[in-house]
């Protein structure tokens, strides 16, 4: 007989953003400049000197914001959430951990993760990956990834005059 599993905690939406605002009468909230695509001349970029790795910080503030729901609306739930950045080259860059709870009275929650700047190592696409881990859980599960595509320039971008 299979174990039915009690998982109750789902991820609905999760989006890169560089701003969000919530509306206080309405409690809408608006996500602004949403982020596929980080392109960046590396003379620009802070070496962070990590051992053999040539690492690059981008300064660029950024969350991720994602919802949560509850699969029954029966009493509250709780889970860790865990977002791993990781490299084209499979490598971990940054980990977040946070806790969530969706009390008894709602449905869903919203949560927002943020960071100052990102950690790069090389062009390519980068993986959020999100995942989560209720009180009945044993480990982590995979609840969901967001794309990052980061592109390091080798040569600054040139501003153009426009001709009148």
């Amino acid at each position: 007989m299979k174990k039915i599993s009690k998982k109750n905690i789902k991820l609905a939406l999760a989006v890169l953003c560089s701003g969000i605002s919530i509306d206080q009468r309405t409690n809408n909230a608006s996500l602004f400049n949403l982020i596929e695509v980080l392109s960046f001349p590396k003379e620009m970029l802070k070496d962070l000197g990590v051992k053999r790795d040539k690492i690059l910080g981008i300064p660029i503030p950024f969350s991720l914001f994602s919802i949560w729901h509850k699969v029954e609306n029966k009493g509250s739930a709780e889970a860790d959430i865990k977002i791993q950045i990781v490299d084209p080259a499979g490598k971990k860059r940054e980990v977040s951990q946070q806790k969530i709870k969706i009390s008894s009275k709602t449905q869903r929650l919203r949560l927002t993760t943020k960071w100052g700047g990102i950690k790069v190592s090389t062009s390519g696409m980068y993986t959020f990956k999100i995942s989560k881990k209720e009180k009945s859980e044993k480990g982590f599960s995979e609840a969901g990834e967001i794309y990052l595509m980061v592109n390091l320039l080798e040569k600054e971008i040139k501003k153009t005059k426009r001709k009148k």
